[in-house]
Order: C-alpha cells, then sequence, then structure tokens
C-alpha cells in the first residue's frame, strides 16, 4: 500500500512537473505569438493607409492636370488670350479674370494666373498682372515645347510665403499644324486646403500615427508636409541621407513596405514606404514602436503574472481535489456537454432552414456544418465537406480580373470582425459553374467571449443581376430615345415652382447642372415680349385653373442665345384635397 503511494506521489509530482514547463513554454510562445500578432497587425494598417493615401494623392493630382487638359485643349480661350496679348483692352481683361474667378471657386484654387510665353504674369484672379516672373516662368519652356500640361511641384517663392504648388497649362492660337504659343493658364494650388489635411488625417485615435510627404533634394530629404511633433517644418525641414538610420532616408534609398528605423525625431518607429506614382514624392506613414508593442506588453505581464498563479494553484490543486470534488467536476462537465449538444442541434436546425447559403467553421476554418443551400450552391453536401478546409469547398474569384479572392472566413477569425465580400465576386462550384454571389462572415464566440469559429452567409445574385442589367439597358434606350426625338422631360413642383429635367431637355435649353431651375429661370429662358404671357398663362390658366399644360414657345438658349420654338405638354397630379402639386411633363424641339 505505501510503495502504491510513493508511486502515485512520484506520478503526482511528474505531472506537476510537466505541468508547470508546459505552462512556461506556453507563456514564452504566447509572448513571442503576441509580438508578432502585433506587429503584423500595425504593419497590415499601416500599409492600408499608406495605400488609401497614395490612391488619394494620385487622383489628386490626376485631377489638377485634368483641369490643365481642359484649359489647354480650350481653343475659344487661346483666341481670347491671344486677342488680348496682341491688344489689351479692359473688357477682354474682365472676361478673362471672370472666368479664372469661376474656375477658382470651383475648384478652390488659390489663384489663377495668366502669363506671356516669357513668363510675365499679364492677369490674375485676384485683378490685374504685375509683369513678376515666378517659378512656373523655369517649367513654362517645357511645357511650350511638348505642348502639354506641366506640374510644378511644392515650393515657397516670393509669390506667397506659403508652401504652394501649381500646374502650367501652356496655350496655343492659330491655323496649320504648329499653332504658336500665346501664353499659358497657372494654377496655383493651396495644399492647405486638400492636400495636408489629408495627409494628416488618421482613421483611428493614436498619440503617435503620422504621415509624411518628402522627396529627394539633392544629397537632402526634403520633409514636404506640416509635421505633427515639429512646427514650420514643410519645406523647412530636412535630413542628410547620410542618415541611413532615418525612415524616409531609406525609403529615398530604395527600401520600400514596412521599414523599421528612425522618424526625424530620432524617435524608433515603424513604418510603411509607398512611392506616389508619376511623382517625386515619397509616402511615409508610421507609428511610434513603443505604441505599437504598448498593449501585446502589458497583455505579456499579465500572462506571465497568470502563468505563475497558475503554477502556484496547480500545486494548491492537487493537494485538495478529493474524489467527491472530481466526481462532481464530472457531473457538470457531462451536463455541460449535454446542453452544449442540445444547443449545437438546435442551432444546427436552424441554419439549415435559412433561404441563404449557410457555411459554420471552428476556430482552424475547418467545415463543421454546410446548408441545403450552400450544398447547391458550392456542389459539395455537408457530410462531404466537414473537417475540410473552407478554401477547398468555397473558392471564389473576382469577377473583374479572375484571379482568387482571400479567404473571408480567415480574416473574420483573424480579426474577429463582421467581414463582407467586395463587389463581383464568383463562386465556382465543385462542377465548375460560376455564379455571382454576395456573402458577409461573422465570429462565433464562447461563453469567454473566445473566437470559436465563424459562420459565412451568401446568397446567388444570379438573378438580381440579370434584372440590374435588362433595367440598365431599359433606362439606357428610353435616354437615347428622347435624345434622338429631341424630347426632353420635367418634373414641376406646382407650389414651389422648383422643377427637374432630364439630360436632352438641358441640351435642348442649353443649360447645365448650375442653372437655377425654379419659375424665374424658366420664364428667364424666354424672350422678353413673351414672358409676361406665359408666366400668366401658368399661373391662370395651369395653376389655378387646373388645366394641363400644352404651349408652344421661343426661348434663347442659356449657352449660346440661339432661339428655338418649343412644345411644353404636362400633366397635373393633386393631393387629397384636390389641389395641384406636381405636373410633369415634356419638351420637344
Amino acid at each position: 500500500m505505501k510503495q502504491d503511494r510513493a508511486v502515485f506521489s512520484r506520478w503526482i509530482k511528474l505531472v506537476l512537473s510537466a505541468a508547470v514547463l508546459v505552462l512556461l513554454a506556453g507563456g514564452a510562445w504566447f509572448y513571442r505569438a503576441q509580438m508578432q500578432s502585433t506587429r503584423h497587425a500595425a504593419e497590415d494598417q499601416l500599409s492600408a493607409i499608406a495605400q488609401l493615401k497614395v490612391d488619394q494623392i494620385v487622383a489628386w493630382r490626376g485631377e489638377r492636370l485634368g483641369d490643365a487638359v481642359l484649359l489647354s485643349g480650350n481653343p475659344f480661350l487661346a483666341d481670347a488670350v491671344a486677342r488680348f496679348t496682341q491688344t489689351p483692352d479692359t473688357a477682354t481683361s474682365q472676361s478673362l479674370v471672370a472666368c479664372f474667378r469661376n474656375l477658382q471657386t470651383q475648384n478652390r484654387y488659390a489663384d489663377i494666373l495668366l502669363v506671356a510665353p516669357d513668363g510675365r504674369v499679364l492677369l490674375s484672379a485676384r485683378g490685374s498682372g504685375d509683369g513678376q516672373r515666378g517659378a512656373f516662368a523655369a517649367v513654362l519652356p517645357t511645357a511650350i515645347r511638348e505642348r502639354k500640361p506641366m506640374f510644378i511641384d511644392l515650393h515657397l517663392d516670393d509669390y506667397t510665403s506659403a508652401p504652394h504648388c501649381a500646374v502650367v497649362a501652356p496655350l496655343f492660337a492659330g491655323g496649320g499644324t504648329a499653332p504658336a504659343p500665346v501664353g499659358a493658364i497657372v494654377l496655383i494650388i493651396d495644399p492647405g486646403k486638400f492636400l495636408y489635411p489629408m495627409i494628416q488625417s488618421w482613421p483611428q485615435p493614436s498619440h503617435s500615427a503620422e504621415t509624411l510627404l518628402v522627396r529627394r533634394d539633392g544629397k537632402d530629404a526634403l520633409f514636404l508636409n506640416p509635421l505633427r511633433f515639429k512646427k514650420g517644418a514643410a519645406l523647412n525641414l530636412r535630413t542628410s541621407l547620410r542618415q541611413t538610420d532615418i525612415l524616409a532616408v531609406k525609403g529615398l534609398l530604395g527600401e520600400r513596405g514596412v521599414v523599421q528605423g528612425l522618424d526625424y525625431r530620432g524617435v524608433s518607429v515603424v513604418g510603411v514606404v509607398e512611392p506616389i506614382p508619376d511623382s517625386p514624392w515619397l509616402m511615409v506613414a508610421k507609428l511610434d514602436a513603443a505604441e505599437v508593442y504598448a498593449v501585446s506588453r502589458f497583455r505579456s505581464l499579465l500572462i506571465m503574472a497568470a502563468v505563475l498563479v497558475l503554477i502556484a494553484t496547480i500545486g494548491a490543486i492537487g493537494l485538495l481535489l478529493s474524489q467527491r470534488e472530481r466526481k462532481a467536476h464530472f457531473v457538470t462537465l457531462y451536463q455541460s456537454e449535454a446542453a452544449r449538444r442540445a444547443a449545437t442541434e438546435r442551432h444546427s436546425i436552424t441554419l439549415k432552414s435559412i433561404g441563404d447559403g449557410v457555411i459554420s467553421t471552428d476556430a482552424q476554418g475547418r467545415v463543421e456544418l454546410v446548408n441545403p443551400v450552400a450544398e447547391a450552391l458550392t456542389g459539395w453536401t455537408d457530410a462531404e465537406a466537414r473537417g475540410r478546409s473552407l478554401q477547398e469547398i468555397f473558392h471564389i474569384i473576382s469577377e473583374d480580373t479572375g484571379e482568387r479572392m482571400d479567404d473571408p472566413v480567415a480574416r473574420v477569425l483573424r480579426e474577429g470582425l463582421v467581414v463582407g465580400l467586395a463587389n463581383h465576386t464568383l463562386l465556382i462550384a465543385r462542377d465548375g459553374e460560376m455564379r455571382p454571389i454576395a456573402d458577409s462572415g461573422a465570429p462565433i464566440r464562447n461563453d469567454e467571449n473566445e473566437i470559436a469559429g465563424a459562420v459565412l452567409v451568401f446568397r446567388d445574385q444570379s438573378e438580381e443581376r440579370r434584372a440590374r442589367k435588362a433595367l440598365e439597358k431599359s433606362e439606357a434606350m428610353l435616354k437615347e430615345s428622347q435624345r434622338v426625338a429631341a424630347l426632353g422631360h420635367y418634373t414641376v413642383d406646382v407650389t414651389t415652382g422648383i422643377w427637374s429635367s432630364s439630360e436632352t431637355l438641358d441640351e435642348i435649353y442649353g443649360i447645365d447642372a448650375n442653372f437655377t431651375r425654379d419659375f424665374d429661370g424658366w420664364v428667364g429662358l424666354m424672350p422678353r415680349d413673351q414672358r409676361e404671357e406665359m408666366a400668366s398663362r401658368y399661373a391662370d390658366h395651369v395653376r389655378a385653373g387646373q388645366n394641363p399644360m400644352d404651349s408652344e414657345y421661343r426661348i434663347l438658349r442659356a449657352n449660346d442665345g440661339a432661339e428655338r420654338w418649343v412644345r411644353s405638354r404636362g400633366t397635373l397630379a393633386f393631393d387629397r384635397g384636390g389641389q395641384p402639386v406636381t405636373m410633369f411633363g415634356i419638351i420637344q424641339d
């Protein structure tokens, strides 16, 4: 008996010692995994933010160059500038300045200049020119020679003490294959209105997050935007390219993607470096390393404390366990398992009854359930799919590129968030049939709020696609029919006089989106000798008399003043009190 007790005691010691070693090894592994997971999460976040801002900057530069292309290709503007440069007069000057101010207001330019081919400023949206030459004078010859707009990088000059950039749009007038240059339009851009605020924004609260815009300037890295921790840095702060531990310098020397190093403060940071296409700029999105790893280190300390507590508890548990406690524990486990199985069965029945496709997985992404709708869409039965990786039975590709898309459940298990598929996603069934689908994935959590698996819900969008395409085709045919027939339609709020119009009606009236669509605007399109008659007819015959609109009248097109005869026919809709509220009608040229 004593020998049996000694053997039992040795086994208890061995088991407890092994448990301690496992806890220590598990704690060390968890610490390393936490640090790696935190670093990867921060890198993914920084990469997404950097790419988003790169795309925004590319679009912003493209819009500015697009404005310049439109101006450079405008023959009417070029002819007006040619006349003004040959014979300056007040009327042409005022007309050009008014055009500049309108463009300045619409696109939020700091100023718009008209410059001579030699770079002298002739006019600006602020008034007459001062004859001075700015930074654009150096770019103007190249823009004229290559006959295309040129972007002037962020700089400081005598024009303004604040950082700014510009786009030079050369103008050419005259006939022949090589029209002569008559000057250029210079669009002065204040980066503080869009570029800098966009760069400085950050999607989540952070005490160290920052985005930098830098470029190479000789043997230095030049910072182009205001910095969070250093005032007045834009176009003033420089760092020598010999300081190869600086994050911005590493980027300018060729490193891309995730980079670790020091920032301009000398603080250790984790960042992502990406170039801005078609520009000398480099985007750097960074976070202090201390902030990145702060949560993981705190969690690791808690885990270490928990491990120590568990080690102490193991010894106590070994001494306090008794037969009754073991029996009670086993009874509790049995009851818990029975309840879990009953709940699982109820959930399984519910999932199988849903009208959408449903696939559930465990925490490793292995399939646990496939409902009948999902069986029909994937071609895999529930029995065949169980235990397999989700990617094996749920094969999705991009409809646009044909490339395989990321596993949505893997992202759910990784991030613990509800996610949805991107648009234009195709599901390839087991037999090769492809269907457009929409889906969403959500985590399954246990009583401890831990992720125990994931559920994927998806539906076939084939019928929706066919209905949408039929509707788009019908709308396109209606619009083309109206255009061919020179037939536009309108809707009028009888009470307020506000009206809306179709594209064909806008073409007939010669109006654009900025035209004021109210009663006065409509009457204002008519010749003066007809306005009173039509206003009275609308007020007395249509609105007061509650009669349909059926009139022919003349208009003077808003854009070119051309006279047109049009016929308007409209019908009224009434409220419950019998008062007209809306008129829907057509206008035919």
